[in-house]
């Protein structure tokens, strides 16, 4: 088991997609990923990736597990906050039930800790039993369920009057309602990996509220990456307020998305939240797929 060569590249991307689950597929995930795994394999990128690396000072660590030279496993984990994010957990079908799903997982909570995070985290499909049994045995618990909805595509009029750019008290109570719903211990910087598209080359993000300034009932992030993949919208019901009264939030902050030709709109539903199901229901959203957020604490305290 060892840090990834450059030569490893070719065959540790395709294993690293073929653990596109359910989840991946539902949301179109999967084309994103090989346009960043091309965009890693390029001599520019890599060597930056190399020198941090051997700083210590890389944000992202990408470990593979051989057997006569050829990758048998794969892992990426990402730093990000105050949390490490563990991703592409994969061994091949041949190899499987020997341990080196266990060591991979092992390893990343080692570059974690060594990073300064307090937290591992990463997200499962919630059908996928083996996994979860997983990082159950390794320590990590279950937080909270993402049921992910996706919204009709159709485009929609710019925002009337009850619907603003959010100010900074309105992200922050957006923030902060979402982290209850999370159900976790520590306060994220970011609550979803899919809030970094929006910060990735080409990618944009805005937040847009309803209700009165420093009392919005519904906020909503947009985030998106380029034309064609897709895009995502993170609400948060603060119970400032009765969220978008008029019904309009969600179709304005969706209509930036389709503007830039997001081809796909999904929206992560954090735990329990029927006034935002109602919302969604209301909009035409339908039910896709369900996730679950597991979380390890690494820190000595």
């Amino acid at each position: 088991m060892r840090e990834v060569r450059r030569r490893d590249l070719g065959p540790y991307f395709a294993l690293a997609l073929a653990t596109s689950g359910p989840l991946d597929e539902a949301l179109g995930l999967r084309g994103r990923a090989e346009r960043q795994f091309r965009s890693v394999s390029g001599p520019g990128l890599w060597l930056l990736l190399s020198v941090l690396r051997l700083l210590h000072r890389s944000p992202v660590r990408m470990l593979v597990a051989t057997e006569d030279g050829a990758p048998v496993g794969t892992t990426v984990t990402i730093l990000l906050g105050p949390w490490a994010y563990v991703a592409a957990v994969g061994v091949r079908d041949d190899r499987r039930q020997r341990g080196i799903a266990q060591a991979l997982v092992r390893w990343a909570e080692t570059f974690g800790h060594a990073a300064g995070k307090s937290w591992m985290v990463l997200e499962v499909d919630a059908t996928n039993q083996p996994a979860r049994a997983l990082y159950a045995k390794l320590g990590w618990g279950p937080g909270a369920t993402v049921h992910w909805w996706e919204l009709p595509g159709e485009p929609a009029e710019r925002p009337p009057s009850t619907v603003r750019k959010a100010r900074r008290s309105d992200r922050m109570l957006g923030h902060a309602a979402s982290v209850r719903s999370l159900g976790i211990e520590f306060p994220p910087r970011y609550l979803h990996p899919c809030e970094l598209i929006g910060r990735s080359a080409g990618g944009s993000r805005e937040t847009w509220a309803a209700g009165p300034v420093g009392e919005p009932g519904l906020v909503v992030r947009s985030c998106a990456g380029v034309a064609g993949e897709p895009g995502f919208l993170l609400p948060a019901v603060t119970g400032g307020g009765t969220p978008d009264p008029e019904g309009t939030l969600l179709s304005c902050a969706r209509a930036g998305l389709v503007q830039r030709g997001c081809r796909g709109i999904f929206v992560p539903v954090l735990g329990d939240a029927p006034q935002l199901v109602e919302l969604l229901r209301g909009a035409g959203g339908t039910p896709k797929v369900a996730s679950e957020f597991w979380w390890k604490r690494i820190d000595a305290s």
